[in-house]
């Protein structure tokens, strides 16, 4: 299992913008082959900040969602909202219990 964690950073004006973006691209990603978890949410302890946590079946299904236009439109609409990069970490994960 892949799991992703995305930190985005925005003014805090924008804040509800950027995770609109996110929230709409959920029934698409939810719909790809392989995701199990999509879960935009504001961070409480960071103003203007965004986490982002996925799960995915695989490192193909992950690449495949990384290709998708659902991953570039939400970038496209993202970046102008965004006031640094976003934070991207990936973990490769084996679960120990459901």
């Amino acid at each position: 299992m892949l799991i992703a964690h995305v930190t985005i950073q925005t003014a805090a004006i924008d804040l509800e913008d950027a995770l609109d973006v996110l929230l709409s691209a959920a029934p698409d990603v939810y719909a790809m082959q392989g995701c199990r978890i999509y879960q935009p949410f504001i961070n409480p302890q960071t103003d203007g900040q965004i986490m982002l946590v996925q799960e995915w079946e695989t490192t193909d299904s992950f690449q495949q969602y990384l290709a998708s236009s659902s991953f570039n439109d939400s970038g496209a609409k993202l970046a102008p909202l965004m006031t640094a990069a976003p934070i991207s970490k990936r973990f490769q994960a084996d679960p120990i219990a459901d």
